[in-house]
């Protein structure tokens, strides 16, 4: 028997690390000052894949920029 092994999803070995310094308190600019994530962003992050835990950590960077830190 041939097995395509083509079409097996395999999970990265590679996970992209929370972005979370244990500060966990929302900012007047609507997100997280440890983190710059909103808090969906947070809760949701252990259930994302690596290209969007990438989209959210430039959006990241971007805020910080935005907000001047």
């Amino acid at each position: 028997m041939v097995v395509n092994t083509s079409t097996i999803k395999t999970k990265s070995k590679e996970e992209i690390e929370s972005p979370c310094v244990s500060v966990c308190r929302q900012g007047d600019h609507g997100y997280c000052i440890g983190c710059f994530r909103s808090g969906k962003e947070a809760r949701q992050w252990r259930r994302l894949d690596n290209e969007q835990k990438r989209d959210i950590l430039k959006m990241i960077i971007q805020r910080k920029i935005d907000h001047a830190l």
